[in-house]
């Protein structure tokens, strides 16, 4: 009953799918075996597509995979099991299952298929204890048992050899050696075998072991993040000086059988091909190692390795897989992976693809045919050469590409150079008036080249290839210096920016006789220290004019002004930070920014003016973006980390080119082809061109999840038999998924897709609440506000809206409906006539439904605010680091009475640091106050929940927390929410008045919105409105003692929930880390004379042992049933017997996630419903009940 569920008279738990860490993978042709959890995962490396998936080592892990032909054996943890694998001829492969999960003494580390010449074949199993066993598996039956002399635990093991009689086991011990023993050697007085090799010199444990029949070396890999490879010698018999090392030729001086690759003097079978080839016992006697390398290259522990015929390739904790040639040289590194580790490794017989699977529950591929031993890099870098184009004082000042071999340079005596590879440079113009200071901009399409000069003249030559087409046109544009120069389309618009903070939008019409342009319109920047504009693009359709300045600022102008120089209709101030904003793009409908300050944003533009949706960086560290590329549903990104260029695919969270230039104070220009790319820059007054081939796909099998251990899981919505859930983690994020229940197909488990990714978190996320949105319009199907809060005392705010597809008339494909609240229409993403796709980090594509995000708020608590102080509003001082959000739970106020407004929504926090707080929140205006606290526990508060309760025709709300006291409180915070609900409608006409003002302040352009308050910006009209508000409420106040104390845990107290039961009465369940669960009925009740809440404790039910850990998770299924999980990965159904006063188990599961530190549960019918488990993976159940 614990494994299994128990699916009988219609109740039971049943497994509905597993997504988690890839524990294992193996190559059989061209498809991939994959171990994730107790499953199997079968994929096409062709079609990169899943071909088959199901569970074979329940409950425990797939470790390692092992093929003999046909024939398999997985085997992790104790278990293993045979499958054969059979359809490939049908293109349908398939597993299926020789024999039953076997359970062994101890853990396996390793298996091999042996023989003995014989037809058959049987296995040898490593053990954890220095074991190895021989097994028929057709018989189910031990035939050998062999101890080794060396008495230890061992970290890892990989058998050598495919006969039982010349078995020998490279184990890995607790010790740090990797010790080399025969099953079939000698033997000492215990009759145990003895230790025939010992390799020395790690500092940590031993991970993997790899042996190379090919190249005769051992490698092995440990905890001190070095790789050593010991390079095999033997001493020919008789001969007791010098060494003969082994490789594919034969030992020096002897014939050689190319058919047999044995020695025609029969001493030793030599290597062909390592699957057929034995080494006799008897050289394994005579040998001896030499250690070759010891290499380091991993920032963190090495957990696995494969020995190629040229090349070794390892995985790590740093998530990096690198390719190494012998010689001790890393010459690739594929990074890819989110979080911390990859756990897998395989590469396919050809050497020529590398499959890694990671902690972040995904599959990746990736090619080594572009990998030379001779070169670390595809990249070619050579200088190109003008110096006799250029008088001794003169030198390169900017750059440009017209295509892949043509190269635009701008000198310091104002000299255009057109350099062609091969050809040499040709001058295009020589004017003095562009000396010391020229601008050089280069139209999108590649026909138009602008340059400008301090004296406020702009040239523009049409150009083909590396010719001139027609006369250049020059215009006086400005009377003073041209402080930049930005083409707005591909060809027929450009803005220019001059002295004082003037804007030029130029029309130009090129011929193949001349070129004119003229001025269409006039802007003025608003007063800054760097008052020119960096970057700038049109919303053609909205007819707004989007800038960023060189101060960090985004400025929104309406096209097509009657005034002769309009100030700009909204403006986000520092949106970038100080370094400047460095581009500006659009996409499907969408704005995008980038700056210097690591950050790349999206907006949707409603009604001429932009909203911020989401604030993303691209990876830790990556402080400069420089330029965004749309290509194909990707996003790719260019920027400068440290001294180095860097390409990087969003999508594929993948380093596509790294240059080392210098950093990024420097001109240069970037083209990205199909397969090659040219990156041109200009370096100590000298241009320097690189070239190279450059793969934007790598193929991904399997998407990730998160990079770190899932923290909490909360279901959002249900579409039919999909569910869109969030998901928090430690890696600081919070995606938004959908899960689907299996079907009937030959994949029929659990499919996951990631619909969006939600960043901004300086720490780990612990906690999600949600309530329902007040704004809803048009076709929305749902719209709910996620409250997401963690380490750094931060709490953000989502709006998560799901709205419904339609059949698009060109493909027969779902479409999204447009949808008013997102303001675009977001048509079937496969398309090809109107392609438009919101989201770059994860595609979407075979969803029913379209996901969009819109961050709302984020707040961090500050010192003055955490005690009994004078309110900080939306304070951006930094929180105390210790301070920790551990649970959230959020309520409308229109839950509490109709009358309330819609827009104010309550927040109640658990904190480390022993308060538990309540916030309010205006959705309408996105203000977010710290209302009250309450310091009663004194503990770190580890959970809290709320209550509507309705006593006759009033409604009370009543939070209650669980604490590492071991203390269940119930607080009454009816009062205060009332009053202050009560006190915001005063404010309500003066609100409306100061946004009236706000807009007429607008028009004239005297302020700035900022999108969020991380910005370090409140507008002008909310701090005032705050400062109203809180002349009505002193703020924060203080929670009134808790009337309620229920003291039930000997510790901390990590899971509650609450059961209605009937008017007044409620059973509360909670699990602690004292392993016991307890039901507590209470009755609740209202005082007539002070008006205010009691309540009192009617019974209890116990169990001091429900699980063997601690009970991280507790859901009330009815009034009578109770569902618990645990960290001992068992998920319980309990009954509860109140005349009996005790718990009768109903049902029991394994569950695969561990360290399981959230469950949420929903509801399918009125004795069934859905459970997610999150932890290590997540996992979905089908919970039905009597």
């Amino acid at each position: 009953m614990l494994f299994g569920a128990k699916m009988m008279e219609g109740f039971g738990i049943k497994d509905d799918g597993y997504v988690g860490p890839v524990t294992s993978l193996q190559f059989y042709n061209e498809y991939l075996l994959a171990g994730q959890g107790p499953n199997i995962l079968v994929f096409d490396t062709k079609m990169n597509s899943m071909v088959y998936k199901e569970q074979m080592l329940f409950p425990a892990v797939v470790h390692g995979i092992q093929i003999e032909k046909r024939t398999t054996c997985v085997f992790g943890q104790k278990s293993c099991r045979v499958l054969q694998i059979s359809g490939e001829e049908d293109y349908m492969l398939r597993l299926d299952k020789l024999t039953d999960v076997c359970e062994l003494e101890d853990w396996i580390w390793d298996v091999a298929w042996v023989s003995n010449g014989k037809s058959t074949l049987t296995l040898a199993l490593a053990l954890g204890h220095n074991v190895v066993l021989h097994w028929d598996w057709q018989r189910n039956t031990i035939l050998h048992r062999v101890k080794c002399e060396e008495k230890c635990i061992l970290y890892s093991a990989r058998f050598i050899g495919h006969t039982w009689s010349d078995l020998v086991l490279a184990a890995g011990t607790v010790f740090n050696q990797v010790v080399l023993w025969p099953v079939c050697g000698q033997q000492n007085k215990e009759g145990h075998q003895k230790v025939i090799h010992r390799l020395s010199g790690h500092e940590g444990v031993i991970f993997s072991i790899a042996f190379s029949y090919h190249n005769m070396c051992l490698c092995s890999v440990s905890d001190d993040r070095s790789i050593r490879i010991w390079q095999l010698c033997v001493i020919p018999e008789g001969q007791t000086d010098g060494r003969l090392s082994l490789n594919s030729e034969g030992p020096t001086g002897a014939a050689v059988d190319q058919n047999s690759k044995r020695c025609t003097d029969g001493n030793l079978t030599m290597p062909g091909h390592f699957r057929k080839k034995e080494i006799p016992m008897d050289v394994w006697c005579r040998m001896q190692y030499e250690l070759k390398h010891v290499m380091y290259g991993h920032s963190a522990r090495v957990w696995d390795v494969k020995l190629l015929r040229e090349l070794l390739v390892t995985v790590g904790e740093d998530s990096t897989c690198l390719v190494w040639n012998y010689e001790g040289q890393v010459l690739q590194k594929f990074k890819g992976h989110k979080g911390k580790s990859i756990w897998s490794l395989a590469v396919n017989e050809t050497d020529s693809l590398v499959a890694t699977g990671g902690g972040d529950c995904s599959v990746r591929l990736w090619h080594l045919a572009s990998v030379s031993s001779s070169t670390t890099n595809a990249i070619t870098s050579h200088p190109v050469t003008v110096s006799s184009e250029l008088k001794e004082e003169d030198f390169p000042r900017s750059v440009a590409l017209l295509d892949d071999n043509v190269v635009l340079i701008m000198t310091n005596e104002g000299k255009l150079l057109c350099h062609t590879s091969g050809s040499g440079s040709t001058v295009w113009m020589q004017d003095s008036r562009y000396r010391s200071y020229s601008l050089l901009s280069v139209s999108p399409n590649k026909t138009l080249v602008a340059v400008g000069n301090i004296h406020g003249d702009v040239k523009i030559f049409h150009v083909d290839g590396n010719r001139i087409v027609c006369q250049e046109a020059e215009y006086h544009v400005y009377e003073g210096k041209v402080m930049s120069i930005l083409w707005l389309d591909q060809c027929t618009h450009f803005i220019t920016s001059g002295p004082s903070g003037a804007l030029t939008l130029w029309e130009v019409t090129p011929s193949s006789t001349n070129i004119r342009y003229a001025a269409v319109e006039h802007f003025i920047l608003p007063s800054c220290k760097q008052r020119w504009i960096s970057a700038a693009a049109v919303l053609w359709d909205s007819c707004i004019l989007v800038c960023g300045d060189r101060g960090g600022s985004v400025h929104v102008y309406p096209m097509k002004n009657t005034e002769p120089e309009a100030f700009p209709a909204q403006s986000f101030a520092k949106l970038h930070g100080k370094a400047g904003v460095t581009d500006v793009c659009i996409h499907a409908d969408y704005v995008y920014t980038s700056g210097r300050d690591g950050q790349y944003r999206q907006f949707r533009v409603r009604a001429g003016q932009l909203e911020l949706m989401t604030s993303s960086k691209v990876f830790k560290g990556f402080e400069w973006i420089d330029r965004m590329i749309f290509q194909d549903q990707n996003m790719i990104i260019l920027g400068f980390h440290t001294s180095k260029f860097v390409v990087w695919s969003l999508n594929h969270n993948q380093k596509l080119l790294e240059v080392e230039c210098g950093g990024g104070h420097r001109t240069w220009d970037f083209d990205l082809g199909r397969e090659r790319c040219t990156f041109v820059y200009l370096k100590a007054k000298e241009v320097v061109m690189c070239k190279g081939a450059i793969k934007l796909e790598e193929p991904i099998l399997l998407p990730s999840l998160h990079g770190r251990e899932l923290t909490s899981v909360l279901h959002l919505f249900s579409y039919k038999d999909k569910h869109i859930c969030a998901t928090s983690s430690e890696d600081t994020m919070v995606n938004i998924i959908q899960l689907s229940s299996p079907g009937t197909t030959i994949c029929s488990d659990l499919n996951m897709t990631v619909l969006k990714t939600l960043q901004g978190h300086l720490s780990s996320v612990r906690t999600l609440t949600s309530v329902r949105s007040s704004h809803l319009a048009g076709n929305i199907t749902q719209s709910r506000l996620l409250f997401s809060g963690g380490g750094r005392a931060q709490v953000k705010c989502w709006k998560i809206t799901v709205s419904k597809r339609e059949s698009c008339a060109d493909c027969q494909l779902s479409s999204a409906v447009v949808s008013t609240v997102s303001g675009s229409n977001m048509p079937c993403p496969k398309c090809a006539k109107n392609k438009k796709v919101a989201d770059f980090s994860q595609s979407a594509d075979d969803c029913e439904v379209e996901c969009s995000i819109e961050l709302v708020f984020s707040h961090m608590l500050d010192e003055k605010g955490k005690r009994k102080r004078k309110s900080q509003i939306n304070s951006c001082v930094s929180s105390n680091p210790e301070t920790r959000f551990m649970s959230l739970t959020a309520f409308r106020a229109g839950d509490i009475c109709s009358d309330f407004q819609e827009d104010v929504v309550f927040i109640a926090a658990a904190c480390s640091d022993g308060l538990v707080r309540l916030f309010a929140f205006h959705e309408t205006n996105k203000s977010f106050i710290v209302l009250a606290e309450s310091t009663f526990h004194d503990h770190c508060v580890l959970y809290i929940g709320h209550l509507l309760i309705q006593f006759n025709s009033t409604s009370e709300v009543v939070i209650y927390s669980g604490a590492t006291d071991g203390k269940i409180a119930f607080f009454n915070v009816s009062k205060m929410v009332k009053e202050y609900v009560a006190k915001c409608v005063h404010v309500n006409f003066e609100e409306n008045q100061l946004k009236s003002e706000h807009r007429a302040k607008q028009t004239t352009n005297l302020s700035y919105i900022s999108c969020t308050e991380e910005d370090g910006v409140i507008p002008d009209y909310l701090r005032k409105q705050f400062a109203r508000t809180n002349e009505y409420y002193d703020l924060p106040a203080s929670i009134e003692e808790p009337f309620l104390v229920l003291p039930l845990h000997q510790s901390g107290i990590s899971a509650v929930d609450v059961q209605f039961i009937k008017a007044g009465e409620y059973m509360v369940a909670s699990g602690g880390d004292d392993n016991a669960l307890h039901v507590t009925h209470i009755r609740l009740w209202r005082n007539q004379q002070d008006d205010n809440i009691s309540g009192e404790e009617v019974m209890r039910v116990s169990m001091a042992t429900a699980h063997a850990a601690q009970i991280t998770c507790v859901h009330f299924l009815d009034s009578t049933h109770v569902l618990t999980v645990s960290i001992d990965q068992r998920m319980v159904i309990w009954t509860l017997q109140a005349e009996t006063f005790q718990f009768n188990m109903l049902a029991a599961r394994y569950v695969s996630v561990s360290d399981v530190a959230s469950m949420d549960i929903w509801n399918k019918s009125e004795k069934s419903c859905s459970a997610a488990v999150v932890g290590v993976g997540i996992q979905l159940f089908d919970v039905s009940w009597r």
